[in-house]
C-alpha cells in the first residue's frame, strides 16, 4: 500500500475553561523554552556591572496559559506563564551569584491569540496569578488577533522604545504554514537583537505536501522549495517516515539559512513517544551566543530530541548538498544524530578529524577561534565547549597551532579560548 498524500490535521479547538491535556513532547518543548530563557539570562547577567536586562517576549500563538498534565496529574503552565516564570527564575539565580549590584530582568510581554476563548482564558489565568500586577502595570499586553495582523504594531512599539532591544519571539504555530520567510526577515531586519523560536508539526507537513498543493504552500510561506516541485511523490513513495523527515529537513534548513537573514541557527526534532507528530524546533538569531545557548539546551535533552544528520562539521551535508543525491537516503544511508553521551564522544572524534583539514583548506590563512566557531557552527551539532575541548587536544598533539593575538605560539598544554588564533601545523603565519 503506497503513500497517501494530504492527510491534513487541523488545529484542535480547546475549551480553555478546562485546561487541555499537554502531550509528552509538548511538555519537552515547554521545558526547552524555560531552560533557554533561564540560561540566556544567566549568560547576560554574568557581567556584574550590568544592572538590568530589558527584554521583550512575544508569544504569537499564546493559548490559554494552562494545561493538564496526565502523569503526574496536575495543572501546568503554558508558554506565556513559562516566559514570565523563567524570567523570575533567571533573575533570582543571577542575584544569588552576585555580592554587589543587584540585577533585574525587566520583561515586557505580548501574548497573541486569535481564539476568543484562549484570549479570555489567558486573561483569567493571569488575573488569578501573582503576575496580575504586571497586567495592571501594562507590562503584559493581551492581543486578540492573528500574529500576522499584530506584528507590525508590536515591531513599531519596540522600535520606538529601543530599536536595539532584545526580543524573543516564540512562534509555536498551529501546524506548518502560518509563518512566512518574509515575516521572519521583517522581524530580524528591523529588530536586529531579536531571535525567533519557530515550531513546525513536521509529520503533518509531510502528510500535507503533495504535487497538487506544493505551489500554494510555497506561495504562502515563501520558502524556496523549487527542487521539490515534480519530485514529492517520487521521494515520499520510496522511503519511510524517517527518510521523509530527513529530506524535508535538508530542503527547509537550506531555505531557512539562505533566505531568513538570521546568521545563526539551531534545530532539532522533539520526539513523540507514540511515534507520530514530531515537532521541529528551529532557533534563529543574529547573535552567535544565542545559538550556543540553544545548542547546549539540546544536549540536555538527549533522550527527547534528535537530528536526521551526521555528527561532524557538515551535519546536513549542506556544504556539498545536491537534491540529485536524495536517492541515497532511500538506499538506507540514513544518519540520525542524538544529543546523548555516545554522540558526545563521536562528535569529538569527528571534529578532531575535520578541523585540521579545514584549517589547511578553507582557513589556510589562519583564523581566530571565535571566528572559526561562528563560521562553522550552523552546520554542526557540536557545542562551543566541544569545539574548545577538541582544539585544546589538537594543539596538545601538535596537529594544530594555537597562538595569542601577538603571534606567540602557546605551550602545548594550553587551553583553547575564543580570542586565540588558529593555524594548521606547519602552516605559514599569513593570518598575522
Amino acid at each position: 500500500m503506497g503513500w497517501k498524500p494530504y492527510i491534513h490535521m487541523p488545529r484542535k479547538h480547546y475549551d480553555w475553561e478546562n485546561p487541555p491535556e499537554l502531550e509528552a513532547h509538548s511538555k519537552v518543548k515547554h521545558e526547552i523554552l524555560r531552560d533557554y530563557i533561564v540560561e540566556y539570562i544567566k549568560v547576560y547577567g554574568k557581567n556584574p556591572h550590568v544592572p538590568k536586562l530589558p527584554m521583550y517576549f512575544i508569544d504569537g500563538f499564546a493559548g490559554g496559559g494552562k494545561y493538564w498534565l496526565q502523569r503526574p496529574s496536575q495543572i501546568v503552565s503554558g508558554s506565556p506563564f513559562i516566559m514570565m516564570e523563567a524570567c523570575v527564575e533567571g533573575e533570582t539565580y543571577v542575584n544569588k551569584e552576585r555580592t554587589t549590584n543587584p540585577f533585574q530582568v525587566f520583561g515586557q510581554y505580548f501574548f497573541i491569540d486569535k481564539d476568543k476563548d484562549a484570549h479570555y482564558g489567558l486573561r483569567k489565568n493571569i488575573e488569578n496569578s501573582h503576575f496580575a500586577p504586571w497586567l495592571n502595570q501594562g507590562r503584559i499586553q493581551l492581543i486578540k488577533s492573528t500574529f500576522n495582523q499584530a506584528i507590525e504594531t508590536i515591531i513599531q512599539r519596540i522600535e520606538t522604545a529601543n530599536p536595539k532591544a532584545r526580543a524573543l519571539f516564540l512562534l509555536d504555530q498551529y501546524g506548518y504554514n502560518q509563518i512566512s520567510v518574509g515575516m521572519i526577515n521583517k522581524i530580524l531586519s528591523r529588530l536586529p537583537f531579536s531571535e525567533i523560536i519557530l515550531n513546525f508539526n513536521v509529520d503533518s507537513l509531510i502528510n500535507y505536501i503533495s504535487e497538487k498543493n506544493i505551489d500554494s504552500f510555497i506561495e504562502k510561506t515563501q520558502f524556496s522549495l523549487d527542487h521539490l516541485r515534480g519530485r514529492v511523490e517520487q521521494l515520499w513513495e520510496k522511503g519511510d517516515e524517517d527518510n521523509r523527515r530527513q529530506i524535508l529537513q535538508k530542503y527547509f534548513y537550506e531555505a531557512i539559512t539562505r533566505d531568513c537573514g538570521a546568521g545563526y541557527y539551531e534545530s532539532f526534532f522533539i520526539k513523540n513517544p507514540h511515534g507520530y507528530g514530531l515537532y521541529w524546533l528551529i532557533h534563529m538569531s543574529r547573535q552567535p551566543t544565542a545559538r550556543h545557548v540553544m545548542n547546549e539546551i539540546g544536549w540536555r535533552y538527549g533522550n527527547e530530541v534528535v537530528q536526521y544528520a551526521g555528527e561532524g562539521l557538515d551535519r546536513f551535508n549542506m556544504m556539498g548538498y545536491s537534491p540529485l543525491h536524495d536517492d541515497r537516503f532511500m538506499a538506507g544511508e540514513l544518519e540520525i544524530f542524538s544529543f546523548q553521551p555516545a554522540y558526545h564522544q563521536m562528535t569529538l572524534e569527528r571534529l578532531s578529524e575535520q578541523i585540521p583539514r579545514m584549517l589547511h583548506g578553507r582557513f589556510s590563512n589562519g583564523v581566530k577561534v571565535e571566528e572559526f566557531l561562528n563560521a562553522t557552527c550552523n552546520h554542526t551539532g557540536a557545542s562551543k565547549a566541544q569545539y574548545l575541548t577538541t582544539l585544546t587536544s589538537l594543539h596538545a598533539g601538535n596537529e594544530i597551532t594555537l597562538m595569542d593575538e601577538n603571534g606567540r605560539v602557546l605551550r602545548r598544554g594550553s587551553k583553547a579560548k575564543e580570542k586565540l588564533v588558529l593555524l594548521a601545523t606547519n602552516q605559514p603565519k599569513l593570518f598575522l
